[in-house]
């Protein structure tokens, strides 16, 4: 079992870009920014210090939300 991910994202003509890791069910109510590269496609989200449960992935592009998924850490 590992305790990384690989996340892709499409950044279109955006100046910063984070994906935001948020606890719920379950989890420890964990909150963590991870500051993308806007020149990438994809970065790995090391979870190992994360309990588990559910998590929401949220990609937030020059302060808005723009896209969310469920991550379930088990």
């Amino acid at each position: 079992m590992t305790n990384e991910i690989q996340v892709s994202y499409i950044l279109n003509g955006v100046t910063s870009a984070y994906l935001m890791v948020i606890g719920q069910y379950g989890s420890d109510g964990t909150s963590n920014n991870y500051v993308l590269d806007t020149e990438s496609t994809q970065t790995i989200l090391n979870l190992s210090g994360y309990s588990n449960g559910f998590y929401t992935v949220a990609l937030v592009c020059d302060g808005t939300i723009v896209d969310a998924k469920t991550l379930i850490k088990q």
